[in-house]
């Protein structure tokens, strides 16, 4: 072999020892610049780690055994804690990064982020929205952002009490950038997300939780899986804790699938949520009023009002539920068992129920089919446009073969009274505002009987079942298919009750003054 040739051999090969041998100190130089910079942080976040490997030949950094740590600066408590067994950065631009203070990068991995957050009701929502950001970065380029197998704890900081918490979540961002996104009213802007979680808790309020088994989501639909929300105490315990008549709520629901979903923020501080299509699956909704509590005086809202008096934009297109169940039972006495009435088969259609449209732009329309009291076919429409101030509203139903027999275990032990007999097909039209209404009612009915009882006992009351015979109808005269009539006008809505107490109302008046 000829001498140059020898040469060249042992400088490549010096060189490449050189290089070879340099690339851990490289890193190690590299690791320490990384570290010299985390701790360059506000006063108000610390970070602490268990090691830290940056190879400056693949481009990527990973830190294990992170905890990262964020206190109030106005309380200088902790608000914001987060474990995680590593932070993984692929892809590097290590130049820009400690050179220019910029985050140029394919991906940022969160693996198994532990988040508990203590929410202060005394501090401005301000204040925890305050950035200080100075001497870390100057600009963010993320292609892909992901939290993989975490979790979410979120706790009142003056009563320690848990708000909310999600046992297993996933989340990716897409394209994310250091621009406040005035649609999320977030301080980062990113194309689109992807969001999961499983077994989600939150608490709404002193009475009611809400849960849920599985959330997925993305930038375009929602799918929620078996959720509830239902009242945190048993009926007796909720009827000895408030001092004025309240529902003591069960809701579940198999299902929900949101599509053409947006959600953003409307002239920078609005919250709006919209969506083309919302299809609930086996809800179940039982309500339970004790009525032995002191009633509430309080005026309630029909439901244009409350529509109209949201503090957010919602707009939902087209609303559909599928086999519902509905069961309101009341109390009225000490009787051990409530009177119950029940919505089996409960399918609906609710279009343009929203609060975004201009006047007179469209109607709200709410179309039931049901079951009422397992038996009788009820067939309701109900309108009204959410922009009137009125709060006018039209509402007609259809009610089939119903043995009446079957309110009785509502009837009895509420109000003493049994019914017999056969109404074989109703109609109702229900013109209101939020003042007063008027109903025509017809009805085929037949052999229609009452016995009324003593309050204290089954035995029958033998002055006022007589009473109530004479002045109900027992037939519908004029044959089998011919209907009595009832139409009654000036009937005054009882502003603190429901609109379910304004429509029977209306419902009472037509039954008690039936004619031909």
């Amino acid at each position: 072999m000829r001498l140059w040739v020898k040469r060249l051999l042992l400088v490549i090969g010096v060189l490449l020892v050189i290089g070879v041998s340099s690339i851990p100190i490289a890193n190690y130089f590299l690791e320490k610049k990384i570290t010299e910079q985390l701790l360059v942080l506000p006063n108000h976040i610390e970070i602490q780690f268990e090691d830290l490997d940056a190879d400056i030949f693949s481009n990527h950094v990973e830190l294990n055994d992170v905890t990262i740590t964020v206190l109030g600066q106005v309380t200088n408590d902790t608000n914001l804690q987060v474990n995680l067994k590593s932070i993984r950065l692929d892809d590097v631009n290590f130049r820009k990064l400690l050179f220019d203070k910029d985050i140029d990068m394919d991906h940022i991995e969160l693996k198994k982020p532990e988040i508990i957050y203590y929410h202060n009701k005394v501090v401005e929502k301000e204040a925890y929205f305050k950035q200080d950001s100075v001497g870390i970065v100057q600009s963010i380029s993320v292609k892909t952002v992901s939290f993989k197998e975490g979790t979410f704890t979120m706790f009142d900081k003056a009563s320690d009490s848990l708000m909310m918490s999600l046992k297993q979540f996933d989340l990716q961002l897409n394209n994310v950038r250091n621009q406040v996104y005035k649609r999320y009213n977030t301080p980062i802007s990113f194309d689109d997300y992807k969001f999961s979680a499983k077994h989600i808790f939150m608490n709404v309020g002193d009475y009611e939780n809400f849960q849920a088994e599985d959330l997925y989501t993305n930038s375009h639909s929602a799918i929620l899986k078996e959720v509830a929300f239902k009242t945190k105490y048993s009926k007796k315990q909720l009827s000895q804790i408030i001092r004025e008549e309240r529902d003591h709520t069960t809701l579940g629901i198999d299902s929900i699938v949101i599509k053409q979903l947006d959600i953003a923020f409307k002239n920078d501080s609005v919250f709006s949520f919209s969506s083309g299509e919302t299809n609930v699956f086996n809800p179940s909704y039982v309500s339970y009023r004790d009525k032995t509590v002191r009633d509430s005086y309080r005026e309630k809202s029909l439901y244009s009002k409350m529509l109209r008096d949201l503090d957010f934009y919602l707009t939902l297109d087209t609303i559909n539920i599928f086999n519902g169940e509905v069961v309101y039972e009341e109390r009225v006495n000490e009787e051990k068992i409530p009177g119950s009435i029940s919505f089996a088969a409960f399918n609906a259609n609710i279009k343009n129920f929203s609060n975004t449209y201009s006047e007179g732009e469209q109607l709200t329309v709410i179309d039931i089919d049901t079951k009422f009291m397992g038996e009788a076919s009820l067939h309701v429409n109900w309108g009204f446009d959410v922009t009137d101030d009125q709060d006018a509203f039209l509402l007609k139903g259809q009610l089939g073969l119903l043995h009446v027999n079957r309110v009785n275990e509502f009837l009895m032990p509420n109000l003493k009274i049994q019914l017999s007999g056969v109404m074989k097909e109703t109609y109702f039209t229900i013109d209101a505002d939020k003042n007063r209404s008027s109903i025509d009612l017809k009805s085929n009915f037949d052999q229609l009987k009452a016995v009324v009882f003593q309050k204290k006992n089954r035995k029958t009351n033998k002055l006022l079942t007589p009473l109530a015979n004479i002045f109900m109808k027992k037939d519908s005269e004029g044959g089998l298919d011919k209907y009595s009539e009832a139409v009654r006008d000036g009937i005054q809505r009882d502003k603190t009750k429901s609109v379910f107490n304004y429509i029977w109302l209306n419902i009472k008046s037509g039954l008690l003054h039936l004619k031909n």
